[in-house]
């Protein structure tokens, strides 16, 4: 049955962290039971000397049973468990909630691209004030997300985004932040980037 599961991303952003030798053991049981296509994964290794616990799941992309979807917290601050409230529903599980974006404290407004089937949801925030030498100028940019196609195809794409354009400018290689005495730029510079337009993903 379609829908039977669900796993929601509250947006998604990707970050570059350092990598560490973390010891990984498996955890199904804790969170049974599971489908066979979902496996948890949980370590208790300290980083740089302090406490660290955390988890990673694999789900399979191919089963169609489950739903990859996405949702924010704009104007309602909703957390994580009131989601799993949300999505957990008799006729359709609800098995991972990921906070994955950056948010206004105060709006709730995502800084962070939302995208889900096609649909705007977020946009990003992309004019960050210069300091010291480049107090004069803002900062424009392009943020990394991950997204699935319409046929579950991951992609990692660098993002620009504008209220004004119902697309996603996508580029599949990062580039420096665009550096402007104006805090608004405009879409076919980016464009212009070998970008593609994207208006099919949940990102």
């Amino acid at each position: 049955m379609k829908g039977l599961y669900t796993l929601v991303l509250l947006g998604c952003s990707v970050l570059a962290k350092a990598q560490y030798q973390l010891e990984w053991k498996i955890a199904d049981t804790a969170f049974a039971p599971l489908p066979k296509s979902i496996h948890v994964y949980e370590t208790v290794t300290p980083l740089d000397g302090k406490p660290n616990h955390a988890y990673y799941i694999i789900a399979d992309l191919k089963d169609k049973a489950l739903t990859f979807t996405v949702d924010t917290s704009y104007r309602r601050g909703l957390t994580p468990d009131a989601f799993f409230a949300k999505y957990n529903q008799p006729h359709r599980k609800a098995f991972v909630i990921v906070n994955a974006t950056f948010f206004n404290m105060k709006t709730f407004n995502n800084l962070n691209v939302v995208m889900r089937d096609g649909k705007m949801l977020a946009w990003n925030h992309h004019a960050y004030q210069g300091k010291k030498q480049d107090s004069g100028y803002y900062l424009h940019p392009a943020k990394a997300a991950l997204g699935l196609t319409v046929k579950r195809k991951p992609d990692i794409a660098w993002t620009y985004t504008d209220t004004s354009y119902p697309y996603v400018v996508a580029m599949q290689q990062p580039l420096d932040a665009l550096k402007d005495k104006r805090w608004y730029t405009q879409v076919n510079y980016w464009r212009n980037k070998n970008a593609a337009r994207i208006n099919d993903y949940t990102i």
